[in-house]
This record gives structure tokens, sequence and C-alpha cells, in this order.
């Protein structure tokens, strides 16, 4: 060991500086070698270890010993009774050239405020324009440009009322040309059943469905020949394929009186002119074979009455429906 200067200093270049040499011949100077038997037994593991970390030395402006020289950029070791905290992940910072397009600033984003139309461009593609712009409250007292105008009472009945009254007009089209018909009774051939004046409804349905019976009260197109041009009202007496004979101021069915309690007198059917378009060889004033297909009809004001009598059987198929009820006077509202 008294040669470890000698060999310090051959081993290390000429061009070293001297008071390296110096410091190291100090440092070996001082430490108290042990013996080779007092040496302690160290066991070699089978795993290497591995090497410790030894940060860079930085050199002393002095070189007298070594308790100068000065150990930088070591890492802070952690007391154990420090917890360790650890330190979240950043998020990755999206490019610039990734980020999305800025949206258009529309009026259909500002949810319950009017946009400001004067300052809106400032807001196009200028996330500056963001400070600029010109917000107002739908409840202030300024309306806004886009609002609603308000509706006018004409405008709001007809919104409300519009779709009621056209079902109504529907139902009542659909009602007077398919279902019932009101007429106005113009004569007194039907007294006392119908007074001048009086109104009825006609079923229209009713012979779509069912047949004619005898004292049912019709409406029936005029015949061909008579005066006026409205449809009659008259009462059924005869069907079709009957013999109707009128004797002793009486109705005859097949020969067989007819009893007719609505009739204004009782025996009053007298014979009038001869009647036509019967089903018979002879035509005469006082009998009547109804053909297939026809009716015979008579007022029940006898003595004042143009029907049957006058025009003969009418055919069934001009029958436009069965009156069933009279609506006016409403004193005197009832079945017929």
């Amino acid at each position: 060991m008294t040669s470890s200067g000698d060999s310090f200093s051959g081993a290390r270049g000429v061009d070293e500086p001297d008071w390296i040499d110096k410091v190291l011949k100090q440092a070996t100077d001082q430490v108290d070698v042990p013996q080779p038997d007092s040496l302690p037994r160290l066991t070699i593991s089978e795993t290497p270890a591995t090497p410790p970390r030894v940060a860079p030395v930085r050199r002393a402006a002095s070189a007298d010993s070594l308790a100068e020289i000065q150990w930088v950029d070591a890492p802070q070791v952690t007391p154990a009774s420090t917890p360790i905290v650890s330190v979240p992940a950043k998020a990755p910072t999206t490019p610039a050239s990734a980020a999305p397009p800025a949206q258009e600033l529309v009026p259909a984003a500002v949810g319950r405020s009017a946009w400001d139309e004067d300052l809106a461009h400032l807001g196009d593609n200028d996330p500056d324009g963001w400070d600029k712009l010109s917000w107002q409250d739908l409840e202030d007292e300024k309306p806004a440009a886009s609002s609603i105008r308000e509706e006018t009472g004409f405008g709001r009945l007809l919104r409300e009322w519009g779709p009621v009254l056209f079902a109504a007009v529907a139902i009542a089209l659909f009602t007077r040309l398919v279902l019932v018909q009101a007429y106005h009774i113009p004569s007194s051939s039907m007294v006392p059943t119908l007074q001048d004046g009086d109104r009825v409804v006609v079923n229209r349905l009713s012979y779509r469905f069912g047949e004619i019976e005898r004292g049912q009260v019709v409406v029936f197109a005029k015949p061909q020949g008579t005066a006026g041009d409205s449809d009659l009202i008259k009462r059924v007496v005869g069907l079709p394929g009957e013999e109707i004979r009128l004797a002793d101021d009486k109705v005859f069915i097949n020969g067989l009186r007819v009893d007719e309690p609505y009739l204004r007198e009782q025996d009053s059917t007298r014979p009038k002119l001869t009647i036509p378009g019967c089903d018979q060889a002879d035509p005469a004033r006082d009998r009547c074979t109804i053909p297939e297909g026809f009716v015979f009809v008579m007022g029940d004001n006898r003595r004042d009455s143009s029907d049957s009598r006058v025009f003969g059987p009418v055919p069934t198929d001009s029958i436009v429906g069965r009156a069933f009820v009279r609506v006016w006077p409403l004193n005197d509202v009832g079945q017929l």
C-alpha cells in the first residue's frame, strides 16, 4: 500500500492536474485499511445485484479535502412517514388541427332569448365574437323582432270554431241528402192530420229497408200533368195488386170496407174523374185495380184533395220517404 501513490500517479494521464493526485493521496492516508483476516465474509448471491446509481459529481472550486466535494442532482428520498400520492396522468392534448370546426351562431341555439340580428355577424366563425353579442330576454317590454304577431279576434274565432262549423255543415248535408228532410205543407188537403203551414220531417231511408204499409203518410214526386212544382204529401190507401172501389162515400179494398179514423169527415170519399193508370180493361170513376209497383194515395180531407182519384196510382220509386213526425208548430209536435 505504500506504493499506491506511485501507482495512482502512473495510472492517470499526464494531462490530469496534480491537485487530483494530492486529494486522493490525502484521502488514502487517512483511511485505515483493515487486514485481510479482519475483513467480514460476504455471501455472494447467484443473482447479481443491481449496481447502485451514482449521481454525477460536480467539482468544487477548492481541492483541499474531500469534504468540499458537493453531490448534486441526486433524487430526494421520501421519508417513510410521508404518504406517497400518485399524480394523475394528464389527458393527451388534442392538436389544434383535430379540433372540431366552430359552429355557426344561429338564432335557434339561443333558447328563450331573442337574437339581435344587428350584432349576429360578430359571432360568425369568430370565438371572440361571443363577448360582443347582444341578447334580449323575451320577457322584456320591448318585443323581439321575430316575435309572432298577436292573432286577431276573428282569426282566433275561426281557428276555434271553424272545425266545429265545418263538421256541423257536413252532418247537416249528409242528413239532408241521405237520412231525413223537412217539408212544408202548402195546402189543407191533409186536414185534420196536417194543417196548412205545418212542417214535417221525412225519413228518406224508410222504404229502402222496409215495405210500404197502408195508412202511412208519404211524400212523393209530383205526377206529370198536375199543377205546382213541389212534391206532394198524401196517405197510402191501396197497395200494389189490390182492387179499390169507391161506393156510398166509403172505401172498399177487395170487397172489404176500410176503417179510416183519420178522416176529417167520415163517409166523404166520392169519385171524381175516370181514374187513369189502372190495371183493368175498362177504366172507371169508382174503381181501380192497382198495378204492381204502384200505390193508391188520397188526402185526409177528401172533399178538398186532388189525389189518385184524379192522377191515378203513383209509382213506388217516386216516393221520397215517409213523413213520421211534425216539428212545427212547437205546440203540436208529435208523431204522425
